[in-house]
């Protein structure tokens, strides 16, 4: 087991479920993307959030645009999601993780299976969140990319922190890159 402190304050938060981790402000989104590439981009992203069968499509669409608009998201709402990218359909799933406007986003995973070129693409998505005031944590075995992008990083080997500080800290010390990165 383990504590949470949200805003350093111990015992802030209960969580066990997914909704308790909603309602304190924190939000998931897992290493596969668990959406239906036979739906349109709008549909999954609103999935499950809508009361009643008689959805508002207009009003879904338009809420769609205006999340993929504002973060910078290269697909339509009316777009069939399978017709994505791996890296797009990355993006919609960590936007449809912002939707509850969380203060805590953990990523598991986010550039798994990625090219390079779409690597870089979901880390600067990742970037864009962050600047946004929104805290991330990301859970990464791309250890080269994350510290590139990262404020602060915690190398872990079998349940253990083996090394910590900046990102620019760790990329620029000859051990780390000798030990971690391959160089």
């Amino acid at each position: 087991g383990g504590e949470v402190h949200i805003k350093g304050v111990e015992g802030a938060a209960v969580i066990r479920s997914p909704q308790d981790a909603q309602n304190a402000g924190i939000s998931t989104v897992y290493q596969e993307i668990t959406l239906c590439p036979n739906l349109t981009v709008a549909e999954n992203m609103y999935i499950g959030r809508t009361k009643g069968a008689g959805a508002n499509w207009k009003k879904m669409n338009a809420g769609a645009g205006r999340i993929l608009e504002t973060l910078g998201i290269p697909a339509s709402p009316k777009q069939q999601l399978g017709s994505c990218s791996i890296a797009v359909q990355q993006m919609v799933a960590i936007a449809r993780g912002l939707m509850c406007s969380p203060e805590l986003l953990i990523l598991d995973e986010p550039s798994l299976g990625l090219m390079p070129k779409l690597v870089s693409e979901i880390f600067s998505f990742i970037t864009k969140i962050k600047e946004s005031g929104v805290t991330v944590i990301i859970v990464e075995q791309n250890a080269s990319a994350t510290l590139e992008m990262c404020d602060y990083a915690y190398v872990m080997q079998n349940g253990e922190t083996v090394l910590e500080g900046t990102g620019a800290a760790l990329l620029a010390d000859e051990q780390v890159k000798k030990a971690y990165l391959g160089g």
